[in-house]
């Protein structure tokens, strides 16, 4: 059938959005040879382009484009610049790292040279600090308190180191082709320490850390091609190259390092596969909301990165097609562009270079200045603790009565301890095990697996005495929570359950009714305060935060879809008075209701803590916060006086599994299971 065929109407053509959103607009182009690298100063006012032989300055004016001021010629081939405190650093890979002050633009001055390692690639100025990649020489860390006399103090290996970035005094060096980055703690700088690594898909190049969030750039294969060598002659494109991972290695990687020592994968976006042999350096910056991109022969994107679990492409910018005929091989999988091997970010616009063409002027409306790095941030002091207590069982929970601490101590049964001098004073062996212990009213209410609900009376006298036992069909009551004044019990009731229990004036449990499908409530997830609105929260695996009304137990409970990706050992709430502090995503926040859930902890309203690692189950215990991880035995105490603005006071690791942190009679006491019973010391 002809395509000229009337009856078939354009209209019912549909295009496809472009998958990496809306081209940019060029706002003014700058003709320049062998422009490398760009970067700003820190008030937004000058640009510098380190280009082959030179570096150039522009003034940046409001409306309109960059106007050159200054030139300094003589610092070789230029690959990547960090301007700080006046001074420029230039890397040019044979010729060392040139070092110009820059402090009057119309004149800079070549002040000094490094002799680097090796190949003088990547660069990173922080602090009083210049650190140099050298690729498979490694990292080496200058001090430039004098830019003048430079002097070396250490170096480290990072694989085939390509670029650096620092952070709260945390390096991160690309590993190229090990497709991997190095985290390496420089708060010691003359002896700098290893402390993770963590894997990208895709040769790994540029790296930029703020705020907790570790951006890598990275191109060329993904790390399912094992052979880089298989499709080194090939002059033709196959459907099976393609699926090897040949080029699939382009794209973004986010990796959150709230916890320099312990980075988790967040989330990847992929940009068009692409391979060439030559100009092969991918960078990447970052605003907080915008991740920028430059990807070589695929141009600039710009990621936004507000949700860091969806990050997506919402614009780009590509240079004109190469001219001239490619060579066969190796196989570009696309037709290739004019590269751009680095970006610079002001307010609403776009810095570009290009090394075959120039400096490159774009707008980007959502761009915004980029925050400096965060200064060192010092190791928390060693939190102090003594064990009082250990038995043949786990400590699980205790409480206080009559000067008495109550121990329930799993398959030891329970232990009153004098609360002075911590001997003990009673043993009950129980036939379950005995996984809590509450207050109630005068009462003693105990969680004992298999053997159910307990109530009992206690004196230093006589000890425990059971009034009454519930025996809850299953075969774990693992939790109780008690409501005095809604004259209930609460109880974790076999895994993902919660069920509720009226208590008469005999202390006879009554069941009332259950909650179930809440997911999974591993251990000690069902919140031990009620909120002041009536609710108490069961944290669940599966949904997150579940909110249960106390007050009418019959209405079902809601939680908040957006937390459904939820780890409770790692994190969880507490609640004091009205606030309700959460942990999540090693991020800390803070709000009043449990319906302001949903708009509170979301994106930007979490925050890291400098040197927290914020990966443990909070309570809440007068003025300190303490986090405690059952898993690692990791405690930190976060001082909480001014509960908006959280301070990490110290941390240290103990024995045994921590589950519960209390304050009792004006002292801190953590549960640590095998580990007994520990009291924190002033």
């Amino acid at each position: 059938m002809s395509i000229l065929n009337g009856a078939i109407s354009g209209d019912l053509i549909h295009g496809t959005s472009m998958p990496y959103g809306e081209p940019m607009k060029e706002l003014s182009f700058t003709a320049l040879s062998g422009c490398f690298h760009v970067q700003l100063s820190q008030d937004d006012q000058y640009l510098y382009a380190a280009c082959r032989g030179e570096l150039r300055i522009y003034k940046i004016e409001a409306g309109k484009s960059p106007c050159e001021i200054g030139r300094l010629e003589g610092i070789g081939a230029s690959r990547q610049m960090a301007i700080a405190d006046g001074y420029a650093y230039i890397s040019a890979r044979s010729g060392g790292l040139y070092i110009a002050d820059v402090h009057n633009p119309w004149e800079p001055q070549l002040i000094g040279q490094i002799d680097s390692l090796e190949l003088a690639t990547g660069v990173c100025a922080w602090e009083n600090l210049c650190l140099i990649t050298n690729r498979h020489m490694g990292v080496e860390i200058w001090d430039v308190s004098d830019p003048k006399n430079p002097r070396y103090l250490s170096s480290f290996l990072a694989g085939e180191a390509q670029s650096v970035d620092v952070d709260g005094g945390f390096a991160y060096a690309g590993d190229w082709m090990n497709r991997r980055v190095h985290v390496v703690d420089i708060r010691d700088t003359e002896n700098p320490k290893k402390v993770a690594t963590f894997q990208v898909d895709g040769y790994a190049d540029g790296v930029f850390v703020r705020d907790g969030l570790c951006l890598v750039a990275s191109g060329h294969h993904s790390a399912k091609l094992k052979n880089r060598r298989e499709y080194e002659q090939f002059t033709y494109l196959t459907q099976e190259l393609l699926e090897s991972g040949y080029g699939q290695g382009n794209g973004l990687t986010l990796y959150d390092v709230s916890d320099p020592e312990a980075p988790a994968y967040l989330s990847e976006v992929k940009f068009p596969p692409l391979y060439s042999a030559a100009c092969d350096t991918w960078l990447v910056t970052g605003d907080g909301q915008h991740a920028y991109v430059s990807n070589s022969f695929n141009g600039v994107f710009a990621v936004d990165i507000s949700d860091r679990l969806h990050p997506f492409t919402d614009a780009y910018f590509q240079l004109p097609l190469k001219e001239g005929t490619p060579s066969l091989f190796p196989v570009y999988v696309q037709s290739r562009h004019q590269p751009i091997t680095c970006v610079a970010c002001s307010e609403g616009k776009l810095y570009a270079a290009g090394p075959e063409s120039g400096l490159h002027e774009l707008k980007f409306d959502q761009a915004r200045k980029i925050q400096p790095a965060a200064p060192a941030v010092q190791p928390p002091q060693q939190l102090k603790f003594q064990q009082i207590f250990q038995c043949n069982g786990q400590v699980h929970s205790l409480v206080e009565k009559e000067n008495c601490l109550l121990l329930a101590c799993g398959s030891d049964g329970f232990y009153a301890l004098d609360a002075h001098g911590y001997q003990v004073l009673h043993h009950l062996k129980t036939e379950g095990i005995a996984h809590d212990i509450a207050l109630y009213k005068d009462c003693v209410c105990t969680a004992e697996g298999r053997m159910g609900i307990g109530m009992y009376t206690f004196s230093q006298a006589d000890g425990f005495q059971l009034l009454s036992r519930y025996d809850f069909p299953g075969d774990s009551v693992r939790q109780v929570v008690a409501l005095p004044e809604q004259d209930k019990i609460a109880a974790e009731t076999n895994v993902t359950q919660v069920s509720f229990f009226t208590v008469d004036h005999e202390n006879v449990l009554h069941f009332e009714i259950s909650h179930s499908n809440l997911g999974m409530l591993y251990h000690r997830h069902l919140h031990a305060v009620m909120h002041p609105d009536g609710y108490i929260c069961a944290q669940s695996l599966a949904r997150g935060p579940v909110w249960l009304n106390v007050l009418d137990t019959t209405q079902p409970g809601f939680n908040t879809p957006e937390l459904k990706s939820f780890c409770p050992i790692e994190e969880g709430i507490a609640i004091q008075d009205r606030n309700i502090f959460m942990i999540r995503n090693r991020r800390f926040g803070i709000c009043e209701a449990p319906e302001k859930m949903s708009d509170t902890f979301q994106g930007k309203n979490f925050c890291i803590i400098p040197g927290a690692k914020l990966a443990g189950q909070p309570f809440a215990l007068k003025d300190q916060l303490v986090l405690v991880n059952r898993v690692t035995g990791y405690v930190e105490r976060l001082n909480i006086q001014v509960p908006e603005k959280p301070v990490l006071t110290d941390a240290a690791v103990v024995s045994g599994n921590p589950e519960l942190a209390i304050w009792l009679n004006g002292k801190s006491y953590i549960a640590c299971g095998h580990g007994g019973l520990i009291l924190i010391l002033p």
